[in-house]
């Protein structure tokens, strides 16, 4: 006869708040369907959960793996952006949050905004240096540009590059540190 021995997988934790959508043309007041993205201090994807609340304004997130993680929440509707905790844009402005073997982390709180338009460009034009530069013929006042990038065309998560403050003038933005062709890029106006 062989003893029987049980082990435990390791505890987990888990995250909860709430999803709101500030876009009043959709008519929401709660966000409902999404994933939730959980990344790692390196930008890597460490694990995602789709989040459903029909019956409830509050989100669980469960079963997650103690660490500290970068948390995006990617929603259903394509009229709103994703966003990262808390109320940031990019990765880098993001604040890491730490789950705990066994705890809670509460208020985790997305507001999320309509999806900016994506302005499409032209392929950019290589100088002698070989950088690839995007030309823009004019630009607004009091409006940012910002050149983002993925590397490949189903990627949600548009990295930045640079931005230029609108002043009337053309404007030229370039990746200056790029030394991959894989690159896809999209120029965003806020």
């Amino acid at each position: 006869m062989v003893a029987l021995r049980v082990v435990n997988a390791p505890s987990r934790g888990a995250i909860t708040g709430n999803i709101y959508s500030l876009d009043t043309t959709t008519g929401l007041q709660h966000q409902t369907m999404g994933t939730m993205e959980f990344h790692a201090a390196d930008g890597s994807l460490a694990s995602s959960q789709s989040i459903q609340n029909y019956n409830t304004d509050t989100y669980l997130a469960a079963y997650l793996a103690p660490g500290t993680y970068r948390v995006r929440y990617v929603p259903m509707m394509g009229t709103l952006s994703p966003q990262w905790w808390p109320n940031q844009t990019t990765f880098g402005k993001a604040a890491d949050v730490v789950v705990t073997a066994g705890q809670t982390v509460p208020g985790l709180d997305f507001f999320l905004l309509p999806a900016a338009p994506t302005v499409l460009i032209p392929a950019p034009s290589f100088g002698p240096s070989g950088v690839p530069s995007f030309a823009l013929p004019t630009t607004t006042a009091g409006k940012t540009y910002i050149l983002e990038f993925v590397r490949t065309l189903g990627d949600q998560g548009w990295q930045e590059v640079t931005r230029a403050a609108g002043d009337g003038a053309p404007k030229t933005l370039s990746d200056a540190a790029n030394g991959d062709p894989s690159r896809f890029y999209r120029l965003r106006m806020e």
